[in-house]
């Protein structure tokens, strides 16, 4: 009997032995395939700022800071929006080339794989804190986290408090977007609690209340994101209708001499294509032999099958009206043709 027992003592203490050891290559495991995180309280040089609360440190890692939304500078699908570089610039100057430490919350991390982190200086400064208490951007409060609520007074305190972003009451914004001409959604109310929008030549009727806001945040998207012509078959394939009263669209035509003076504007440029290169990535329309400081056509590859056969010998020598918006690039005027719809060959004497 006492031979059972002892046998059974032993293979329970070989049975433990074995789960330990399991358990131990397990959390070595969790602990290795983790490895890439930093350690909360673990100092790291922040190396770059992105935009107001995007960061990258020394090994590598990038930093969302959590319960805080700065207006965007970066986004792919966004234009650069109020206070954006105020807000990048801030937090620029508190971080960049400072070690920080990190505290983590419940999630880890976003949809981007970015590290969701609070960020501390080594003076025990929040930064997460102190960019909305400042006024550099808004409390983001769309998921539960720590500090919600104090973040939602440090927002409170700072609209109260005229701070950054919120000076003037949202005043200086519509002043800064008009500004920046950017073309503005009209929306009417309409009966029967319905709304009406209406964008450039293009309109929306007896939008409901539920439908309106996804509208308008879907047409900033493609406005922002779409070359002209695209933009117009976007709209109408979203229900958008072509308002039948409106006049054509009048364009100013201006001398390719002067384009530098109407960057963000769409126009009608004309002159005299003098010199043409076609690099196999993009075809170069150059109305200046310095062309790198003067104004130019360019046509990438990707659109180049819509185009006459060798644009840079069609259009060489020939006078032409390009139309488009004028974009700065390398400190010269330029416009991106995307449709041979933008330029067109006229008569010298026109």
């Amino acid at each position: 009997m006492r031979k059972l027992i002892s046998l059974v003592l032993v293979f329970f203490v070989l049975g433990l032995a074995a789960f330990c050891l399991v358990v131990r290559a397990q959390v070595k495991d969790d602990v290795s395939d983790s490895s890439a995180l930093p350690v909360e309280g673990y100092s790291s040089k922040v190396v770059k700022v992105v935009d107001g609360d995007t960061l990258v440190l020394s090994n590598g890692e990038k930093i969302r800071l959590i319960g805080v939304d700065t207006p965007e500078i970066a986004h792919p699908l966004k234009s650069v929006q109020y206070f954006a570089k105020e807000a990048g610039s801030f937090t620029k100057t508190m971080v960049e080339g400072k070690k920080v430490r990190l505290e983590l919350d419940w999630q880890k991390r976003d949809k981007y794989d970015r590290l969701l982190a609070y960020v501390y200086l080594k003076d025990g400064t929040f930064l997460n804190a102190e960019i909305i208490k400042q006024g550099y951007g808004f409390a983001y409060t769309r998921f539960p986290f720590k500090y919600l609520e104090e973040f939602r007074r440090y927002q409170k305190e700072a609209r109260e408090n005229n701070r950054g972003l919120w000076c003037g009451g949202g005043e200086a914004e519509l002043r800064w977007l008009e500004a920046r001409v950017r073309e503005p959604f009209r929306v009417y109310k309409m009966a029967n609690d319905l709304w009406g929008v209406k964008f450039k030549i293009f309109v929306r009727t007896r939008v409901s209340n539920d439908e309106l806001v996804p509208i308008l945040e879907e047409a900033e998207v493609l406005a922002n994101g779409c070359h002209e012509r695209d933009l117009e078959m976007e709209l109408l394939r979203r229900g958008w209708k072509k308002d039948s009263d409106e006049p054509p669209e009048k364009l100013e035509v201006i001398s390719w001499m002067d384009a530098h003076k109407y960057y963000g504007e769409k126009v009608i440029v004309e002159g005299t294509v003098v010199a043409a290169f076609n690099s196999g990535k993009a075809c170069f329309l150059n109305f200046h032999k310095n062309w790198k400081k003067y104004f130019t056509a360019v046509i990438f590859q990707s659109a180049s099958d819509k185009f006459p056969e060798h644009p840079e010998l069609y259009y060489k020598d020939k006078k032409v009206r390009i139309t488009g918006v004028i974009k700065e690039y390398k400190g010269q005027p330029e416009i991106v043709l995307k449709h041979p719809s933008q330029i067109k060959v006229v008569d010298s004497d026109s």
